[in-house]
């Protein structure tokens, strides 16, 4: 058995290791206090450049958007438009050439419709029980409706440009309509 003297000592031994312990953990905290505010100031070092550059690139690309955005503003027409247009025109005037070309597709495109009426109007001719039906209504409908675009198309003038933008939209819409009902009417007409 251990005697009291041997006991003694190793308690003591054992308190002497228990305080250096102690201090290494106390030194190793202190240790970490003091990088941690190195580790920050480090942080706040980068996020500070990122923070510049970031401000820099959005800096530049809105400089570059309003440099886009004012150069598009100065010119009504693009590049490929004026050399369709084949002049510059100031935005309020009428372009005379793009009126033609667009009474030019709509003549064709009214004359197909009447070849396709009087189709329609010599199928209901032929066929007896159509002849006294609805199609013979509809046909003279359509042809009516036919008529009144090409006299609008051939008698239209215009005098600005939104007249002419809001002429070409409406007339385009009631194209389309004639167009559409005659496509639906010779389907019918094919039962």
């Amino acid at each position: 058995m251990k005697t009291i003297q041997e006991r003694r000592i190793f308690k003591e031994q054992k308190a002497k290791q228990e305080q250096e312990r102690k201090m290494i953990a106390a030194k190793e905290s202190a240790d970490e206090a003091h990088s941690q505010p190195a580790i920050a100031h480090k942080r706040k070092r980068i996020d500070h450049k990122t923070g510049k550059i970031l401000t820099l690139a959005i800096t530049i690309f809105t400089l570059m958007g309003l440099a886009a955005f004012n150069s598009s503003a100065q010119e009504p027409y693009s590049a490929k438009e004026r050399d369709t247009i084949g002049q510059y025109q100031p935005s309020g005037e009428v372009d005379k050439a793009e009126i033609a070309q667009f009474k030019k597709e709509s003549g064709r495109t009214i004359a197909e419709n009447k070849k396709s009426i009087a189709k329609l109007k010599t199928k209901i001719a032929k066929d007896k029980a159509l002849m006294n039906s609805e199609y013979k209504k509809q046909a003279e409908e359509l042809e009516r409706q036919n008529k009144e675009l090409e006299k609008k198309i051939s008698d239209y003038n215009a005098t600005s440009d939104s007249e002419w933008k809001l002429f070409r939209a409406e007339f385009g819409k009631d194209m389309s309509a004639l167009g559409t009902s005659l496509k639906n009417f010779m389907k019918d007409s094919k039962r």
